[in-house]
């Protein structure tokens, strides 16, 4: 007969006969999160405005500090989509956006269709955002595997990634359930154009400030 696994609430550590019973760490029970919670806990002061966090399946994690060349780069961008794009669409600058019911990701930029209450009455879901950019220093990986992923499932049109420490640009188009259809890297002396954007182009060199 083949035994069947316990529940994972009763899963107990093994403790060895020389194991001290205050140096046994009891099994840590993750949770599964949902936006609703996400934002319960911030109405109940688990977490705060001062924390620098989001919501990415299920998962609340913890973003990295915000360090002078991330923020220069953002105040950058703010400038050049600004200059660009006018009053043609809403420029969230580290805003959420609500793509499912347990992922709530706080990119760098959303570039959002117009809305009269400039989304005060409720955040932003994927089919108000035409472009989401992240400025990408330690968290390059993640942002190439996981965020790229969940902004292609959830049918967002076009995702840039802002590659601070090799200064390029990852333009992804064509989102579908397996991901973006289309990647393109773009260096020094190239232009990011926007298909989804007709009046959004951009040097690479004009991006990181050469």
């Amino acid at each position: 007969m083949v035994a069947q696994e316990k529940p994972i609430e009763q899963i107990e550590i093994a403790r060895k006969p020389q194991d001290n019973p205050k140096d046994i760490v009891p099994p840590i029970q993750l949770r599964h999160f949902t936006v609703a919670d996400y934002y319960r806990m911030g109405e109940i002061g688990i977490l705060s405005e001062d924390d620098h966090v989001e919501l990415i399946k299920g998962d609340v994690l913890e973003m990295p500090p915000i360090d002078s060349p991330h923020s220069g780069k953002v105040n950058r961008i703010t400038v050049l989509l600004t200059r660009l794009l006018g009053d043609k669409s809403i420029i969230a600058v580290q805003n959420p956006i609500l793509i499912s019911d347990d992922s709530s990701p706080q990119p760098d930029f959303a570039v959002l269709h117009p809305r009269a209450d400039f989304y005060e009455d409720k955040h932003p879901t994927p089919t108000d955002v035409y472009l989401v950019i992240e400025v990408s220093d330690s968290t390059l990986r993640f942002d190439k595997i996981e965020k790229a992923m969940l902004y292609a499932q959830a049918g967002i049109p076009e995702y840039w990634i802002l590659d601070v420490n090799n200064k390029l640009v990852i333009q992804h188009t064509q989102p579908s359930e397996t991901g973006y259809q289309l990647i393109q890297q773009l260096t020094a002396g190239k232009t990011v154009a926007s298909p989804t954007l007709p009046d959004l182009s951009l040097g690479v060199d004009q991006i990181f400030g050469k």
